[in-house]
């Protein structure tokens, strides 16, 4: 059976090192998965709705007008 090798240049792709480029646009996909991680993950908590909100005050207003 025969083994097909692989082309010295395919083995040359494969072993160059990545450009700074490169390497800048992985960190920034990176950084910007781990943003949208963290909106996910964001818990919204709601303040208690204050006592003077729930008091009718309309009626008193017209009454005093």
């Amino acid at each position: 059976m025969t083994v097909p090798v692989p082309f010295k240049f395919d083995m040359r792709e494969r072993s160059k090192s990545k450009t700074i480029r490169e390497v800048k646009l992985e960190e920034m996909v990176d950084a910007k998965k781990q943003e949208e991680e963290d909106a996910m993950s964001f818990k919204f908590r709601h303040n208690a709705v204050p006592t003077q909100v729930l008091v009718p005050k309309y009626d008193s207003i017209i009454k005093s007008n």
